[in-house]
């Protein structure tokens, strides 16, 4: 083995990626659950069992319960990270009580087959005035200008910028 192809992960198998993508649809499964079932009143830890029950039904685990990392003070409780209006991300779950119109964004991890796939889907509490749906409706677009703007060589920064002049 060369020095260079060391650094460079081994290619999948078609088994192997058909697993990925088994853990990363049953992710977006319980993410888009969670966001569907959202209600006025409802507690971000609500929230958190029907990802919970989703994932479970599916045979899978929460890949963020229980997890360690070293800038965090305790192992993270919880099947997703849950953000309102305006946590940034990886919000644990908590009794934190929805009201109309706010910015829901569930983060959701599995693990499946002994394979990882993690989904963030966003969506606005029904019953309430927001400003996010025009968010919401901007960010598939600002998604595909970065998408578009990837490939080899790219830097970062140039991705960047094609995402913040969407």
């Amino acid at each position: 083995m060369s020095p260079d192809e060391s650094i460079w992960p081994a290619l999948r198998s078609p088994r192997d990626v058909r697993k990925i993508e088994n853990a990363a649809r049953v992710a977006w499964l319980a993410a888009r659950a969670a966001l569907r079932g959202c209600r006025e009143g409802m507690t971000t830890a609500d929230i958190d069992t029907v990802v919970r029950g989703v994932i479970s039904h599916h045979g899978g685990r929460p890949a963020f319960d229980h997890l360690e990392t070293p800038e965090a003070s305790a192992p993270f409780r919880g099947a997703a990270c849950i953000c309102v209006n305006e946590q940034a991300l990886h919000a644990p779950p908590s009794g934190r009580v929805l009201a109309g119109g706010d910015l829901v964004t569930v983060d959701v991890g599995v693990v499946l087959d002994g394979w990882h796939g993690d989904v963030a889907e966003s969506g606005i509490v029904p019953g309430g005035a927001s400003s996010a749906p025009a968010l919401l409706r901007a960010a598939p677009a600002t998604v595909a200008a970065g998408i578009r703007a990837c490939g080899p060589g790219v830097r970062w920064s140039e991705v960047a910028r094609a995402v913040r002049s969407t």
